[in-house]
């Protein structure tokens, strides 16, 4: 049998108490060869009882960074302590499916060359509106995953030399892995989309959605101020980033994850209430409001 590759997971936490312990659980029962498996967990100072939670779990390395509150700062610190030759990254509510899944995505002998991302799918059709303009998100990602042309940090996996050329990943604005993902295909990284074996995810309803959205939008005022050059080109810019959605490109969007059948109110709703949370997250950007982050 070919031997299999060894890989460090790093999985970057917030206040996931109820949500980290079946998703470990479920990397516990994979059958790939524990020798070859590290698990990483990084806590960005959750307040729910999660890094407590941690501290009783055996066979995994965990690390807590009270702040700065970044998912990314808490990925770089998983490279710096991992100690594999492949680095997948999962986000805390990433659920995987099977005892096989890790076999069938990291397959026997991976590409270096390559970064591989999954297909994020919906851990259920049931969803309220607001959990479907999250979701679009991530289809979207994996349509461009798909194509080659970006993915997000939901869950992918990457050789670790490609860190060292790369780069780590930007840790003070939102998108952090998407520019990663750009820069790395800029210079001769391939994406590939990983299709066939999915990971599910549960997006988050309204007040946490809304939550995150203030997050973003206050790590990206920072982040463009300083990038924009002039407050004109930084309002200029985030005026123009208010526009409505691309009906038509939401359709693609949906029709490629099947989902393109639903009736006409409920797609018109989604396209509605994602602009609502796309103007929402610009005023905070831009300061005309103020909010609660997550």
């Amino acid at each position: 049998m070919h031997p299999r590759v060894e890989v460090s997971i790093i999985i970057p936490v917030l206040n996931q108490v109820n949500n980290l312990e079946e998703s470990l659980n479920l990397l516990f029962r994979q059958n790939y060869p524990k020798r070859n498996i590290e698990i990483i967990v990084i806590d960005n100072g959750s307040t729910d009882g999660t890094w407590e939670m941690l501290q009783q779990i055996e066979g995994i390395k965990i690390h807590q960074i009270p702040d700065p509150k970044s998912p990314y700062v808490c990925r770089n610190k998983g490279i710096e302590i991992s100690s594999k030759e492949w680095l997948l990254f999962l986000d805390s509510k990433i659920k995987i499916e099977g005892s096989e899944w890790l076999d069938h995505f990291i397959g026997i002998d991976p590409d270096p060359q390559k970064i591989y991302y999954a297909r994020i799918l919906p851990i259920t059709q049931h969803l309220s509106i607001s959990q479907w303009c999250e979701m679009i998100s991530f289809f979207t990602f994996n349509s461009l995953a798909k194509e080659g042309l970006n993915g997000v940090a939901g869950c992918f996996l990457a050789h670790r030399k490609s860190f060292s050329i790369v780069g780590d990943f930007i840790i003070n604005r939102s998108g952090g892995d998407t520019e990663w993902s750009k820069k790395a295909i800029s210079i001769g990284y391939i994406v590939t989309a990983v299709w066939d074996f999915p990971v599910f995810y549960a997006p988050k309803k309204h007040g946490e959605l809304i939550r995150k959205l203030v997050r973003i939008g206050v790590s990206d005022r920072t982040y463009f101020l300083s990038k924009d050059g002039s407050v004109f080109k930084f309002y200029f810019r985030r005026i123009l980033e208010m526009r409505p959605p691309n009906p038509i490109r939401i359709y693609k969007i949906l029709k490629s994850e099947d989902l393109h059948q639903k009736n006409l109110l409920w797609y018109f709703k989604v396209i509605f209430t994602t602009w609502y949370y796309r103007i929402y997250q610009k005023l905070i950007t831009l300061n005309l409001i103020n909010g609660q982050s997550d």
